[in-house]
């Protein structure tokens, strides 16, 4: 665990510097909790509030559904089974909707027939739609990340989707897995952010760690970063 956790810190900041700089060129040139659920995992990072407020002050950040819908993206698929989507809407729903005020989107008791949708708190039919950074809203997303990682079978989701026939991460799955979180990005723009993977993931590797931890890293690494969350 030692180790893990030290690839992890030296990933962050590889991986949080790398962003920087991608995140600043894009931006100059464009202007209830439940029973059975997977525990997140344990790892120790640097407090993501500094980097944010270095990055992301003002920017608009996308609502409850939009982070719901980038991570649906990474950790089902149309092959996912009904057990899968219960686990995830579950950890949604642990961790994103009690906090509905810190990401934004007024709930809508009209179209869905019930008071859920504002998790029985009236006061969520009130909220703005766009939220900026907060740490409320951070700790809530990072949790989500722990616990969507720490879950097997949604990870292997994942990996399925980046992976080719050697399941041993590489540039080219590397970087699909970066663009899953963050589409628009092209492949010749996130060469670093890749290289960073690239580094970390070689380390796990040369200290004989399983090969779905050395993706389970990559995954929570990027799911991490708060720049896809940028509207």
């Amino acid at each position: 665990m030692k180790a893990y956790l030290n690839y992890f810190l030296f990933f962050s900041a590889s991986l949080t510097l790398a962003l920087w700089f991608q995140n600043c060129s894009q931006l100059s040139s464009s202007g209830n909790q439940t029973e059975n659920m997977p525990a997140a995992l344990e790892v120790s990072h640097p407090d993501p509030a500094p980097n944010l407020e270095k990055t992301a002050t003002g920017i608009t950040l996308i609502d409850r559904v939009g982070v719901t819908s980038v991570l649906e993206n990474v950790f089902l698929s149309g092959l996912s089974s009904e057990a899968d989507r219960n686990t995830f809407f579950d950890l949604i729903n642990a961790e994103i909707r009690p906090q509905q005020h810190a990401f934004g989107r007024p709930c809508d008791i009209v179209a869905q027939g019930t008071f859920a949708d504002c998790f029985y708190n009236l006061t969520n039919l009130e909220m703005g739609m766009w939220k900026s950074t907060s740490t409320v809203r951070e700790s809530s997303r990072i949790q989500l990340c722990r616990r969507l990682v720490a879950t097997d079978s949604l990870l292997n989701s994942a990996v399925n989707q980046v992976k080719g026939q050697d399941l041993t991460p590489n540039v080219t799955s590397l970087q699909k897995t970066v663009q899953l979180f963050y589409p628009a990005w092209e492949a010749e723009s996130i060469t670093n952010v890749v290289q960073a993977l690239v580094t970390i993931d070689n380390k796990m590797a040369v200290n004989s760690e399983t090969m779905l931890d050395r993706w389970r890293l990559v995954f929570l690494s990027v799911c991490e970063t708060a720049y896809w969350e940028i509207l």
